[in-house]
């Protein structure tokens, strides 16, 4: 073995000469001129993959099918409005969002089984309103071929003949009450032309007149005045008697209530002196028990007789202390209660009184004033009697007015029509041959671009693995 400074070496495993780096400085960068030399060196392999690319973007273009819309256009129906215009019979995002929720979907599945065709193989169809019109536009993608138009033609026939369908059901309805209303207004117009109901108006008013007429009389004579103001003047009599009796009431009531302090210290001061004789009671009970007198006959009278004193002494205390905290409070809220009852009545006499002598002040006024107001009622009725009768003819006029009307919407009444039947249309929008053999020439470039560096790549590893192996032999 062999030691050269740190360094020992086993003669049986000989060092191992790796050519030596060389460090060129600046020439290692990349520049345009070495990737060049690149592609043309690889140049098989990179025109290998432009022209694969460019052969699969012709095959695509061949293969892929032509697409062409097929479509149909559904005009909404109409009726006319309570202002006279006119209106679709069922709003345009209803009809939109049930085509497309129910109808579509609906159609599909019918045509499906009546054809024995799957689903998914069926074209779509998408509903859409034109802006500014009445008109739905259904429309589908389909290829040149018969029996893909003979499907979508089914589809869209199917949702056409749902939507006319539902829209017919819409317009009976209308038409039912349309006829509910003319048959009214007409059994109006024949009551009307009858005058049985202006002569019973004619004489209501009549009656009214007579009626006024006999309340201008009552209100002009004054012995009726006199025996009114009497009246008003006993019944503020009353009122003011009642109220004073109340007022009586309120005071006597509040001292009571004033009272009931001195109630509650009276109980006090008794129930002070029943627990303090209890107490003496008790003392004196134990007194005997101690002293212990002679006798167990005479000890036992004794205690009897100062424990029924004790019993009786606690009953009193009992009852002071129900009167005092549940008689006395309850006794309390009763009175306070009686006192609010009596003050909201004394409000509601008060008022009464009030009342009473406004309506003596006022009689005068309104007396005069009921004469006017009566005169004035006599003279509108007059006038209402004068205007029945214009009123009525122009009532007649107004009911054939309506009913005219009413003829006029059901003849505006339209039904939703297929204005354009379901047939194919303009070829579909799509990606032009061109462009797709522009994208293809595109992504082969970039591919033969990064081809070419791999197979360069790999083939300056091979060689450098290759001079690694020769330089170790």
């Amino acid at each position: 073995m062999n030691k050269t400074g740190d360094v020992t070496q086993d003669a049986n495993f000989p060092p191992q000469y790796y050519p030596p780096y060389i460090y060129r400085g600046a020439d290692d960068e990349i520049s345009l001129l070495d990737l060049g030399k690149v592609l043309y060196r690889r140049g098989r392999v990179f025109l290998a993959t432009l022209l694969a690319c460019l052969i699969l973007a012709s095959v695509y273009i061949l293969l892929k099918p032509s697409l062409y819309e097929f479509r149909s256009v559904i005009e909404v129906g109409v009726y006319s409005d309570s202002d006279g215009g006119v209106e679709s019979i069922e709003s345009f995002s209803s009809v939109l969002s049930r085509v497309n929720s129910s109808s579509i979907p609906a159609a599909i599945q019918r045509v499906s089984q009546e054809m024995q065709v799957p689903v998914s193989s069926l074209p779509g169809v998408t509903a859409s309103i034109t802006e500014n019109s009445r008109m739905l536009v259904l429309t589908s993608s389909i290829t040149n071929d018969a029996e893909h138009q003979t499907q979508a033609s089914a589809v869209h026939q199917a949702v056409i003949d749902s939507l006319i369908a539902s829209h017919l059901e819409l317009i009976d309805t209308r038409l039912q009450e349309l006829d509910i209303l003319k048959r009214s207004l007409d059994l109006d117009l024949n009551e009307m032309k009858s005058r049985s109901l202006l002569e019973t108006k004619l004489a209501d008013l009549n009656v009214a007149k007579s009626r006024v007429l006999t309340d201008l009389e009552r209100l002009s004579n004054n012995e009726l005045r006199q025996i009114e103001v009497q009246r008003l003047q006993r019944n503020l009599s009353s009122a003011q008697r009642e109220l004073q009796s109340m007022l009586e009431q309120e005071t006597n009531l509040r001292e009571r209530i004033g009272r009931q302090s001195e109630k509650e210290q009276l109980l006090l001061k008794q129930l002070t002196r029943a627990e303090a004789d209890l107490d003496a009671l008790r003392s004196s009970r134990q007194n005997v028990i101690d002293v212990g007198l002679t006798g167990s006959t005479q000890l036992s009278q004794s205690l009897l007789m100062i424990d029924s004193q004790i019993n009786t002494a606690l009953n009193s205390v009992r009852s002071l202390e129900n009167s005092l905290y549940l008689g006395l409070p309850d006794e309390n809220a009763e009175y306070r209660r009686s006192l609010v009852n009596l003050v909201s009545d004394i409000g509601i006499q008060e008022s009464l009184v009030d009342e009473a002598q406004k309506a003596l002040r006022e009689f005068e006024i309104s007396r005069d004033l009921s004469i006017q107001q009566v005169q004035a009622e006599a003279d509108r009725l007059e006038t209402e009697i004068n205007l029945l009768e214009q009123s009525h003819e122009s009532g007649l006029q107004r009911y054939q007015f309506q009913i005219a009307s009413v003829d006029n919407k059901v003849h505006q009444i339209s039904n939703s029509r297929a204005v354009i039947e379901p047939s194919v249309g303009q070829k579909a929008h799509s990606q032009s041959p061109g462009l797709i053999l522009f994208l293809g020439g595109l992504l082969g470039l970039m591919l033969g671009t990064v081809t070419a560096f791999f197979a360069e790549f790999i083939a300056r590893l091979r060689q450098s693995m290759h001079d690694e192996q020769s330089a170790i032999n």
